[in-house]
């Protein structure tokens, strides 16, 4: 994660960049989840954001989603969800440790929100950004997670329900190709 944390430094003290971003006024982001430094650039921005994580629900994250260790295993706990107590004690075990986890992800990227949030660093850390989404579009299929609640915060996109994208069957008004169709895939975009 060190490297993520300097690739982030370096971008957030861009002369060109964030004033360009500023500049442009977007209403909202959609974010990688993965990289904390797409939550601290959408805070420096002031825009609302939605986090696209492309694994299971109950990945590394927090986002304050019911999830009872009783019959939910901890992500990378290598349970199943038939657990006997020693599994069940295991995997409280294990769910004692995930915020140790995120505490030590979020120690690289804490300086470097100190550095340039006008607020500082959130005194929440990294949850307290994983909260601030407006929406969690989580990659997988409900059919292979454990069964546990959803909140109206999350949405499962993709998985094995999905059917393939058709193409449009007129371009949009007031659009032109941008690019040739000879044997190539034409990309639409606003005169």
């Amino acid at each position: 994660m060190g490297h993520l944390s300097y690739q982030c430094d370096k971008l957030l003290e861009d002369k060109e960049i964030i004033p360009f971003l500023k500049k442009e006024r977007y209403d909202i982001a959609i974010l990688d989840a993965f990289n904390p430094c797409s939550f601290i650039l959408a805070r420096k921005l002031g825009v609302n954001y939605i986090a696209f994580y492309p694994g299971t629900i109950n990945g590394p994250l927090s986002i304050a989603l019911p999830s009872p260790v009783s019959y939910i295993p901890v992500f990378s706990s290598q349970l199943s969800d038939h657990m006997s107590l020693w599994g069940r004690t295991k995997n409280l075990f294990y769910s004692f440790l995930a915020p140790l986890g995120q505490a030590c992800v979020w120690a690289t990227f804490k300086e470097v929100a100190e550095r340039h949030l006008e607020s500082g660093s959130p005194p929440g850390g990294l949850e307290e950004l994983h909260q601030g989404a407006e929406l969690w579009a989580f990659n997988t299929d409900f059919s292979l997670e454990f069964p546990q609640p959803l909140m109206p915060y999350t949405v499962l996109v993709g998985g094995l329900l999905n059917k393939p994208a058709k193409p449009p069957e007129q371009p949009a008004p007031g659009s032109v190709p941008c690019c040739s169709s000879a044997g190539n895939p034409s990309v639409w975009g606003p005169v």
